[in-house]
């Protein structure tokens, strides 16, 4: 749970034995993608995220004005 919420939170905190063997080098594949998925999560923003993901994309909604350019 430590490292889950550190992940979210991108403090970069691990547990471990200080000597450099944090508690996230022994997670398999699985959790490491997990991690990495919350990372991104927790620096782009939940709301962000899920407003890219979810927010339909209409782009009729910009209109270019039209004119001529004289030289």
């Amino acid at each position: 749970m430590f490292e889950t919420i550190s992940a979210f939170s991108t403090v970069g905190l691990s547990l471990g034995d200080g000597n450099s063997h944090s508690l996230s080098a022994k997670f398999d594949n699985f959790g490491k993608l997990l991690i990495i998925f919350l990372m991104f999560i927790g620096r782009v923003g939940v709301i962000t995220f899920f407003y890219s993901i979810l927010a339909s994309s209409k782009k009729d909604k910009i209109k270019y004005p039209k004119g001529k350019v004289y030289f």
